[in-house]
């Protein structure tokens, strides 16, 4: 595992996680670590940033803390955008502006999910 990778909590019979682990595989993404919790556990993992499922974070490896991608929908869109698209300037700002990251941090995750 690189330095960085995602890190995504899961809902046991949720089409939605299971379709986000479904984008992770087909993409071919090693750099991923996949937490499978049961229904009657979710409450524990709802915050103020985030009450649904996935949730699909950014973290680096030995270090306290990650960012929130967010859920499926932001996966996908975020594959549809830098998955071997190159670095396009416009949507890395437009993401980083919609996400509350900064450009190194949205640098990162473009360079784990093209490698």
């Amino acid at each position: 595992m690189g330095d960085y990778y995602l890190y995504l909590v899961v809902l046991e019979d949720c089409h939605y996680s299971s379709s986000a682990v479904e984008l992770i595989k087909n993409y071919n993404i090693k750099d991923a670590e996949i937490n499978t919790i049961q229904r009657i556990n979710k409450d524990k993992y709802k915050t103020k940033l985030i009450e649904t499922f996935p949730q699909i974070y950014l973290k680096r490896k030995n270090r306290k803390g990650s960012l929130l991608l967010g859920g499926y929908d932001n996966l996908k869109l975020f594959f549809d955008k830098f998955y071997k698209n190159g670095f396009d300037k416009k949507y890395v700002k437009e993401f980083t502006e919609k996400n509350k990251w900064n450009e190194k941090s949205t640098l990162r995750l473009i360079q784990l999910i093209n490698k």
